[in-house]
């Protein structure tokens, strides 16, 4: 176990005062061959989206000098994810996939990055499969609900009134058809070693994740209990909704992300356990504590997207000393933790409209990515490791 210092250099590639970002930690932003890097341009960036305010979606051309291109106007978007944009493993190199609004009705839309609009689909999507054929479909309307910054405004929610529907839930959505299919519901959940007070507010999903395979989904089961911090639980299941599993029943689950298609990494507490990086096996439900000590806050943690998954970035939260958060990458085969730099938060962007850095690496494992306001403003920012990590 160790813990060393590795100065890097942070080099923005939005431009300066205005605002830029790109969303989520679990995904990859820049296309195969390394040209395009999907992003979201808002209006502003000081205050909470409205149902009608309309931000650009489209790419930043790292090999033109980083020009911004704007290829749509959506009003499908949020301060924590964007609008789900996210590169379609059937076509990777130039065509993505995000959600956009129509009335009340969120669905998906998939897109050339020179050609336009290939489909739209039914519904929208919170995570995609490596492969590009699925989509995971989730209640926006129910996210934005309990968790502004999430989900999206002015989406109808069917389920309103009922705190945790046997017909909401998750969905599996085929990207070539638009046909969807039931893969486990709110109620489900909540009927699973039920604790009382999950009648007492709404239910939701969050944080879901495809595994790596595209045979399972992992997500988190939250829920409002009065006058209390939210609760949550951690699960796994097939896509067909089948072998339905507890991995973790709380109290502390967080950030995740899959090492391969049987194990998972999240920040949380397991039994009477401290708190830290704790790697899932999904198969036989057991864990293991990593980077012992080297931890101390939750962050948004991403592995390499190389084989091997030796490396995953991760990120801290402000240090109320300073207002910075450190940008981290760890080597799991040496148990060292390498602290690339340190940035300061700007305090403005705080609660519901808060920059994580939500680092991500780049195709070839030798780049990350990252939102930041440590310039005043948001913008986004790529970091060069290939000499770190070996490549």
């Amino acid at each position: 176990m160790s813990l060393k210092q590795h100065p890097v250099e942070v080099k923005r590639i939005t431009p300066e005062g205005e605002p830029f970002y790109f969303g989520y930690y679990d995904r990859v932003p820049i296309n195969t061959d390394g040209r395009y890097h999907l992003a979201i341009h808002p209006p502003f960036a000081d205050r909470p989206n409205a149902a009608d305010d309309v931000a650009e979606i489209g790419v930043i051309d790292l090999h033109n000098d980083n020009a911004w291109t704007p290829l749509d106007d959506e009003t499908a978007w949020n301060w924590q994810m964007g609008s789900n944009q996210q590169w379609l493993g059937t076509a990777p190199n130039d065509t993505f996939i995000y959600n956009v609004r129509d009335g009340d009705r969120a669905h998906a839309r998939i897109r050339h990055v020179t050609e336009g609009v290939v489909r739209d689909l039914p519904r929208p999507v919170f995570d995609v499969s490596e492969d590009g054929r699925y989509g995971v479909v989730a209640n926006f309307a129910r996210i934005h609900t309990c968790r502004v910054g999430y989900g999206y405004p002015n989406v109808r929610d069917p389920w309103a009134d009922v705190f945790a529907s046997e017909e909401d839930g998750l969905s599996l959505m085929d990207l070539e058809t638009g046909e969807t299919r039931p893969i486990v519901s709110l109620g489900a959940c909540a009927n699973n070693d039920p604790d009382p007070t999950m009648a007492e507010g709404l239910n939701w999903f969050n944080h879901i994740m495809i595994s790596p395979d595209a045979t399972r989904v992992a997500f988190l089961h939250r829920w409002q209990p009065v006058n209390e911090h939210w609760k949550t639980r951690f699960y796994c299941c097939r896509l067909d909704g089948s072998e339905l599993t507890m991995l973790n029943p709380g109290p502390h689950i967080s950030h995740c992300d899959w090492r391969d298609e049987e194990t998972m990494l999240s920040y949380s507490t397991v039994g009477d356990g401290p708190q830290g990086y704790y790697v899932y096996d999904v198969i036989n439900g057991t864990t293991e504590l990593i980077g012992e000590d080297l931890f101390s806050s939750d962050g948004h943690c991403h592995y390499e997207p190389h084989p091997e998954r030796r490396w995953f970035v991760t990120d801290t939260y402000p240090d109320s000393k300073d207002q910075k958060r450190a940008l981290i990458l760890y080597d799991t085969q040496t148990d060292t933790r390498y602290d690339l730099e340190r940035l300061y938060s700007d305090p403005r962007y705080e609660d519901d409209l808060r920059s994580d850095l939500h680092t991500r690496w780049d195709t070839t494992g030798t780049r990350l990515t990252l939102d930041s306001t440590h310039e005043g403003f948001r913008g986004i920012y790529v970091v060069d490791v290939g000499a770190l990590v070996g490549r």
